[in-house]
């Protein structure tokens, strides 16, 4: 499945990993060039114990991948999940601004709020193949 992470913090960061160590083809946008460079490169802005392993391994398979450009991000993408910090209306306002750019869209950004956990989020993504 592919999926698009908007936002690269600590949230956006790991849900993507985790959506790509369940083999999913993850393109992850930020607005901070640096930071996208950072994470190009394969350097961590954030700490989570263990997280590099999954990180390095991803990349190395090419399965998760930084731009800061929105279209590019959510080019063919079949899901687009929100983690930028943000306000409600900001994030209402880039949803829009995706669901211009590409019909249609699921909204799923409402949905991962309801798990509560890393490995509930991964089993969901895996229900959803």
């Amino acid at each position: 499945m592919k999926i698009a992470v908007i936002g690269t913090g600590y949230v956006g960061l790991v849900t993507g990993t985790c959506f790509a160590e369940t083999g999913n083809n993850v393109t992850c946008v930020d607005i901070d060039e640096k930071k996208v460079e950072l994470l190009r490169s394969g350097g961590i802005p954030i700490y989570e114990p263990g997280f590099r392993y999954y990180f390095e391994r991803n990349i190395r398979q090419g399965r998760i991948h930084f731009t800061t450009s929105l279209e590019e991000g959510i080019e063919q993408q079949k899901w687009y999940f929100g983690f930028a910090y943000a306000s409600q209306a900001k994030m209402a306002r880039l949803i829009c601004r995706i669901s211009c750019a590409r019909q249609p869209i699921l909204p799923a950004c409402s949905k991962i709020t309801k798990l509560s956990s890393i490995k509930a989020l991964c089993r969901w993504v895996r229900q959803k193949k």
